[in-house]
């Protein structure tokens, strides 16, 4: 009798995400003159780098070079509707436990490690700086080796790794590379980048693309999915696909336990084509959360995917009369469905929300 793995199913996802582009220009900036192909306004906001700003910011580099999930870990950290407004990001993140932030450090730089074959899977990352500064020295050796033009440390691997082993001082790093971001280079820059953002997220939902992931990116980035990121889709179970204004012509990937988001070049749709709902378009929208039941639905459903008979237990309702207002909602696109046999999963589909909001925000100023 033969045996067929059948690979899991990936929810594939897109989503706008200020916490996502603070994070990758914390990565790109230090080192933008030695990376070819970032866009203009990159290249310009790294020349007006000072130097104590670029002090603050190599920490913050160094952990998204090596540590690459973290950044995907804080992405999970702020509620999708919030991850437009840094005020609501700082909170989240200021709130964070230490001990929290340097355990996902420490399990993006393993797991990059073992990706790379430095360590093996069931190994556990030393606690001891001499140690943990080796392993840093082997993965940008292995960079050297394996890429064309890598970017340059930007701080040594011994401070480094005394900042991985110092939980309290690693939340300060990441807090102070992203307030450098926002008040001295981004603040007036992420409207448009946001707004560019939001076009390229709502085109790419509207396309009803599959959950296959390979032929999604491939839509997605005009690019096929590298193969070595196709050797470890058996092990992922979420990806989400984030549009940014300033990669130019590179794709980021953020691996964090069985989630990857990838970042890639909003500027690839034409944000002239407005996404955002007419007045007309409201309607449907608004009439169907105008009932507190739906309205319950929303909530329940803002943060976890359930079916109708889940839905239908949490709320005391029938089926039938919760089938009845999914349906209604889904007809709207405030939620999500996601198929999975005769099953039919639901969860909120934030963007759609952060387009209402930002639309009546529109009306009141018209």
């Amino acid at each position: 009798m033969e045996l067929i793995v059948i690979p899991p199913k990936i929810s594939v996802r897109f989503r706008v995400s200020l916490t996502h582009d603070l994070l990758t220009l914390a990565r790109l900036l230090p080192t933008a003159d030695s990376v070819e192909g970032l866009s203009d306004w990159t290249r310009r906001a790294a020349t007006h780098l000072t130097p104590d700003g670029r002090a603050i910011l190599n920490r913050l580099s160094m952990c998204m070079l090596f540590a690459a999930g973290l950044q995907g870990y804080f992405v999970e950290q702020i509620p999708e509707e919030e991850d437009t407004d840094f005020e609501a990001i700082w909170l989240h993140l200021n709130a964070l436990d230490p001990a929290l932030i340097q355990a996902a450090a420490q399990q993006g730089l393993a797991e990059y490690l073992v990706r790379v074959e430095i360590m093996g899977k069931n190994m556990a990352l030393p606690q001891s700086p001499a140690l943990l500064s080796d392993l840093v020295t082997q993965a940008q050796h292995h960079r050297e080796l394996n890429w064309q033009n890598p970017t340059p440390l930007t701080m040594s691997s011994d401070e480094f790794a005394e900042l991985l082993l110092n939980g309290q001082a690693l939340k300060q790093a990441i807090l102070d590379g992203l307030a450098y971001l926002w008040h001295h280079i981004y603040q007036y820059e992420a409207s448009n980048s946001l707004e560019q953002a939001v076009a390229a997220v709502h085109y790419h939902h509207a396309q009803n693309y599959s959950n296959d992931l390979v032929p999604v990116f491939r839509a997605v980035t005009g690019r096929n999915l590298p193969d070595h990121l196709k050797s470890q889709l058996a092990q992922v179970r979420q990806v989400e696909l984030i549009p940014s204004c300033h990669l130019g012509a590179y794709i980021t990937v953020s691996q964090f336990g069985e989630k990857w988001w990838i970042g890639f070049n909003a500027n690839l749709v034409d944000a002239s084509q407005s996404t955002l709902p007419s007045v007309a378009d409201l309607y449907p929208a608004l009439k169907a959360l105008a009932d507190e039941t739906r309205l319950k639905i929303v909530k329940l459903l803002t943060h976890r995917e359930l079916n109708v008979g889940e839905i239908a237990d949490a709320l005391n309702l029938t089926q039938s009369t919760a089938s009845r207002h999914l349906t209604l909602l889904a007809k709207t696109d405030i939620l999500q469905l996601r198929r999975d046999g005769t099953m039919r999963y639901y969860q909120v589909h934030p963007q759609t929300l952060i387009e209402i909001s930002n639309r009546l925000k529109e009306l009141a100023h018209e």
